[in-house]
C-alpha cells in the first residue's frame, strides 16, 4: 500500500504556472482551482493517468515526463496546448494530441509508441522528437 500523494492548492487565480516535479503523485486534483495556468511541470511523479487536465483549457505548455502514463485522453481537450513533453512514459499511441490545432512542439522519446498517424493532420507541429520509440514509419 503506497498513500496517493496530491499537491496541497487553494484557489490561485493569479498564477500561471505549476511545477510538481518528483512529489510522488499518483493523481491530479485541484487543477480547476488554477483557472489561468498556462505551464504545468509535473515531471517525475507516479502518474498513470492524465485525468483532472481537461479542465486547465489555457494551459499551453505541459510537462509529464517520468512517469507511468498509457493515455493522453485528457490532454485531448486542450485545445491551447503549444508544447506536450511526455518522455519515458509508457505510451503506444498518439491518437488523442491529433486534434490539437496550437501544438508545435511534440516530445514523445522513450515510450513503446507503435503509431503516429494521428499526427498527419497536425500542420503547425515543427518539432517532434521520438527517439527510442519503436515506430516504422512517420506520417508525412
Amino acid at each position: 500500500f503506497r498513500p496517493v500523494h496530491t499537491p496541497m492548492v487553494a484557489k490561485d487565480t493569479a498564477s500561471t504556472r505549476l511545477k510538481a516535479d518528483g512529489q510522488e503523485l499518483e493523481e491530479l486534483q485541484g487543477l480547476a482551482l488554477h483557472e489561468n495556468l498556462t505551464m504545468l511541470s509535473a515531471q517525475h511523479n507516479l502518474l498513470k493517468s492524465a485525468a483532472g487536465l481537461q479542465v486547465c483549457t489555457k494551459l499551453l505548455v505541459l510537462n509529464l515526463s517520468h512517469n507511468g502514463l498509457t493515455d493522453l485522453a485528457p490532454v485531448s481537450q486542450l485545445k491551447s496546448l503549444n508544447a506536450l513533453i511526455v518522455t519515458n512514459n509508457q505510451i503506444t499511441s498518439l491518437g488523442p494530441v491529433a486534434g490539437l490545432p496550437a501544438l508545435n512542439t511534440l516530445v514523445v522519446s522513450h515510450n513503446p509508441l507503435k503509431d503516429c498517424s494521428g499526427l498527419a493532420g497536425l500542420k503547425g507541429l515543427k518539432k517532434l522528437s521520438a527517439t527510442d520509440c519503436q515506430l516504422d514509419a512517420l506520417p508525412w
